[in-house]
């Protein structure tokens, strides 16, 4: 996905819930439950000295073609669909979906990646700038990872839609994550993307992860 450079004021402070509570505690919920329990976690303490480690050689690894279901989830409550890899399971609620790659380490009650979308009416968040929007839902992003960087962040399109998007890394339930969090408004709501994966992973699933995201439709 294509950042364009974006300056901007900082965020104005709210004690309204947003989306971003929400997904970010969709989150929260399922790595408290257990069933998401990343694999292939990297550890953030090591006994090994530096001096010991040996830098493998690069190795170039083919690029898997993303394969997605024919059919996408559909939801008109949610006002959204967005389609999916092959394999991948879908739990749908009344303002969010959640689509997770079961792990191939851990056993398929555990998740690899995830894509969660939550849908809200936009309300007053009607006239305000996806920038603005963002900020707010950064803030709560720091709140409830530790440990929070955002890599990048900027305006971009999702499905030829205009959106704003902040990739970041954190840590959660002592899981080392990176994701992307995307903010969309249509005239009646406001749409919160989060897809993310194990630090460890991410090489090996953000082109699939994008490749779902890029689907994503308003309707």
């Amino acid at each position: 996905m294509k950042f364009s450079a974006h300056n901007k004021q900082a965020g104005i402070a709210t004690p309204l819930l947003i989306g971003g509570v929400v997904v970010v505690g969709i989150i929260v919920f399922l790595i408290a439950s257990g069933t998401l329990k990343l694999s292939g976690s990297v550890s953030k303490n090591s006994d090994q000295s530096q001096e010991n480690v040996q830098t493998p050689q690069p190795t170039a690894v083919p690029k898997v073609q993303v394969v997605l279901n024919p059919e996408p989830f559909t939801d008109a409550k949610l006002g959204l669909s967005i389609s999916y890899p092959e394999g991948w399971k879908v739990n749908s609620a009344v303002d969010n979906v959640t689509i997770y790659k079961p792990s191939d380490t851990t056993g398929s009650g555990k998740a690899d990646a995830l894509i969660t979308v939550f849908s809200a009416p936009i309300g007053e968040f009607k006239d305000t700038k996806l920038a603005t929007i963002a900020d707010l839902h950064k803030v709560q992003l720091k709140k409830l990872f530790s440990d929070v960087i955002i890599v990048k962040e900027g305006e971009t399109e999702i499905g030829g839609q205009s959106a704003y998007e902040m990739e970041f890394t954190g840590v959660m339930g002592g899981e080392n994550m990176h994701g992307e969090y995307i903010v969309l408004t249509s005239p009646t709501k406001l749409y919160a993307v989060l897809g993310g994966a194990n630090a460890g992973m991410w090489n090996d699933l953000k082109d699939t992860l994008n490749a779902s995201i890029q689907t994503f439709k308003k309707q």
